[in-house]
């Protein structure tokens, strides 16, 4: 679509012109919604004692009212499908969390072995505080991958404590071993 002054006119009128134009008419026959339904009961049937589930059954549920209505619009089984799509991506956002942390608290509980040497009671403090947020069945995806982050940080600064320490032992040894010959 274009606009320009007509031919020997001024700027105050104008002429349109369209090049090309399509023009697309879709039927809604319920059958994305019906699709978006088997996915998202697939992911709960996987998933039924997961954190989070129950938001994701109460979407599946009402989005199963509308496909059920027989005076549901096309509008309402858009919109069914779309905030179904959405609990299911939440659900999926913080199963991905959940997992995320566990994985960093056994990252962190292995690296502190037998809970000895300098920086580890700091690290067994951050892998408490992560473990009482991955056993919270409300926590969010943000509190999550915010604990991660956390205990990653922690994991880093224990291992970067940990070289120092050692290092800084073999150069006393060092030092006591040149004063002692002399």
């Amino acid at each position: 679509i274009g606009m320009k002054a007509a031919d020997g006119g001024s700027g105050s009128s104008a002429k349109l012109s369209i090049d090309y134009i399509r023009i697309f008419s879709h039927t809604w026959d319920g059958s994305i919604l019906t699709s978006t339904l088997k996915s998202a009961n697939r992911t709960y049937e996987r998933n039924t004692d997961a954190n989070g589930i129950d938001d994701l059954k109460a979407a599946i549920d009402s989005a199963t009212i509308i496909q059920n209505d027989s005076t549901a619009t096309p509008e309402d089984q858009v919109a069914a499908t779309v905030a179904l799509n959405e609990a299911v991506e939440i659900f999926e956002t913080l199963q991905d969390a959940y997992s995320n942390l566990q994985k960093a608290i056994k990252t962190a509980t292995a690296q502190l072995g037998d809970g000895t040497g300098y920086g580890a009671s700091d690290l067994q403090s951050a892998i408490d505080k992560a473990t009482e947020i991955v056993n919270n069945t409300e926590a969010t995806a943000s509190q999550l991958d915010a604990a991660t982050m956390e205990l990653n940080s922690a994991v880093a600064l224990y291992k970067k404590l940990k070289t120092a320490h050692t290092n800084l032992l073999a150069v006393i040894d060092e030092a006591v071993l040149l004063y002692a010959d002399g």
